[in-house]
């Protein structure tokens, strides 16, 4: 499946996440979070965190995750729904 990003409402620090086949299909989002984070979230769909920390263990099933900069949130939710 391949992905596009909804970026509308980009100047509010938002970004949906939709499946590119089905164009309005939201299945996920990035939001812009206080001190530049960039999280990354997704409905009905779970990965194994890839770090973990004190919070959640490495391997545990989450539908979230924080990063630093916008562009490795991106590329981080593409890669999510690349053929393997």
């Amino acid at each position: 499946m391949k992905i596009i990003f909804y970026d509308k409402l980009a100047s509010k620090g938002f970004w949906g996440i939709q499946d590119s086949d089905n164009v309005g299909t939201n299945i996920g989002s990035i939001k812009k979070k206080k001190g530049g984070v960039f999280l990354v979230s997704f409905k009905r769909h779970t990965f194994p965190h890839p770090t973990g920390n004190r919070i959640v263990k490495k391997g545990f099933m989450v539908n979230c995750l924080s990063f630093k900069n916008l562009e490795d949130a991106k590329e981080f939710a593409i890669n999510q729904f690349t053929e393997k």
